[in-house]
């Protein structure tokens, strides 16, 4: 897992009004991707709004997209995680036998859990476990 030394720049909500975000609620922003008005990218914060995650979604798929084109879906689907107190970046992929359409996070009892979709996420079964060092 490597090691960041600076975190990324900080994403705000006045940043993604700036630039023509629309707002669900206080803390879930989005807006379309391209001229289609089909694809869009979504920023949701923390309740402290300190945090974000983004994701982008594409027209004719589901999930997040990571690395790849956007009009070259591909297989790559991922995981990035920027860990603030400890400035760590967790980036996970999926093995080659596991199929993460729309990967989730959490942490529980110490440790980063990566599911593969919202069904495995109810359902309390995570794909990877890793530990979050103290």
């Amino acid at each position: 897992m490597p090691r960041v030394q600076h975190r990324p720049a900080r994403l705000t909500r006045e940043d993604c009004d700036a630039i023509g975000f629309e707002f669900h609620d206080e803390r879930s922003a989005w807006n379309f991707l391209d001229g289609t008005a089909r694809s869009t990218v979504r920023v949701d914060f923390s309740p402290d709004l300190r945090h974000a995650a983004v994701s982008v979604m594409g027209a004719d798929w589901c999930g997040a997209l990571l690395w790849s084109k956007i009009d070259l879906l591909g297989d790559i689907r991922g995981a990035l995680v920027w860990d603030a107190v400890r400035h760590t970046l967790y980036i996970e992929g999926p093995e080659p036998t596991q199929a993460w359409t729309s990967p989730l996070v959490d942490v529980q009892a110490g440790a980063l859990r990566i599911y593969a979709n919202g069904e495995a996420f109810r359902q309390g079964r995570p794909d990877r476990v890793l530990p979050v060092p103290d």
